[in-house]
Parts: C-alpha cells; sequence; structure tokens
C-alpha cells in the first residue's frame, strides 16, 4: 500500500514538471491532472509497446531500453498533441526535455539505491 502511494506522489511531481516545461514551452496553461492522465496514457501504452517491440525483434536490454526511450518520447509528444491540443513541434521539444529530465532522475534514483543493494 505504501509503494502505491509512492508512485502515485511521484506520478504526480512528474505530472507537475511535465505542466512547467508545457507551460513554458508552449506558452499555452496545461493542468496537472491533464499531465497526469498524459503521463498515466504514456507508461500504460508504452509500456506495452516496449514489451511488443522488444519480443517481437528480439533486442538486447541496451537496445531495448533505446528503443524504449524513443517509443515514449514518441508517444509522449502525440499524446500531447493529441490531449493537450499542442503543436507538433512544441510537443516534441516537450517531450524531449521532459524524457532527459526523467532519465536523470531514473539513473539518480538507480545510483542512490545502488549501494544498498550490493550491500
Amino acid at each position: 500500500m505504501l509503494g502505491l502511494i509512492v508512485l502515485v506522489l511521484f506520478l504526480v511531481t512528474m505530472a507537475f514538471v511535465l505542466a512547467w516545461i508545457h507551460n513554458i514551452v508552449a506558452r499555452e496553461e496545461l493542468s496537472i491532472g491533464t499531465s497526469f492522465g498524459v503521463l498515466l496514457l504514456t507508461g500504460i501504452v508504452g509500456f506495452g509497446a516496449d514489451i511488443a517491440v522488444t519480443q517481437g525483434l528480439g533486442l538486447d536490454v541496451l537496445s531495448s531500453a533505446f528503443v524504449g526511450l524513443a517509443i515514449d518520447v514518441l508517444l509522449l509528444a502525440s499524446l500531447l498533441r493529441l490531449i493537450a491540443k499542442t503543436e507538433w513541434r512544441p510537443s516534441f521539444i516537450i517531450a524531449g526535455i521532459y524524457a532527459a529530465l526523467a532519465l536523470a532522475v531514473g539513473l539518480g534514483i538507480a545510483f542512490l539505491l545502488a549501494p544498498a543493494a550490493s550491500g
């Protein structure tokens, strides 16, 4: 139960970051609820697409990570276009900035947890 609460709080925080990036780049208002929905749909559809591509092409771990990142960026840009009605160019810029920040946060969390797992 605590893990689910932490996951929801993390998603709300990342939704705030996405809304903030969208408001700066596109100069349009995007609510946190809409960005939460976009992130949730991106996560669900991206997870299924990552599994389908990885299993279908038989990729190794590193290649599947890069393909998964590309799928997530394309999916986030497409959902920003469809749900938030953002133009294509700003949506790809927003998706690229968000993907870079999310990758940095993920690597930071992984490095923080790595010593605990090895000891």
